[in-house]
């Protein structure tokens, strides 16, 4: 249910991470082009564009972080709330899981 909704949501920081490289590292091949003024306006775009990528990447961290305590909570109250029905649960998975890995004897 919740696990969708934040992998999507890494998957875009990720995205956006990897783009924020990227500008990055044309901005610099570019910077290394110009001269030695107009080097110093490009670094000086480049750190305010950093600045600014970096702000909202923090923010959308900060909601992921929200999200996820959220939804840490409803599984803990579920938990509690059902508790021998996941005892159960990872029970009946042991046994499947010890039938399926247990050496085959001959």
């Amino acid at each position: 249910m919740a696990k969708p909704k934040l992998k999507n949501e890494i998957e875009t920081l990720r995205e956006d991470a990897s783009k924020i490289v990227s500008d990055i590292s044309s901005l610099s091949k570019t910077m290394g082009s110009a001269s030695k003024e107009k080097s110093q306006q490009i670094a000086e775009s480049i750190s305010k564009q950093a600045e600014e990528e970096l702000k909202i990447l923090r923010t959308r961290m900060r909601e992921l972080e929200e999200r996820s305590k959220k939804y840490a909570k409803v599984v803990d109250q579920h938990v509690k709330q059902n508790p021998y029905l996941y005892i159960l649960g990872f029970l009946g998975m042991g046994v499947l899981l010890g039938k399926l890995l247990a050496p085959k004897s001959r």
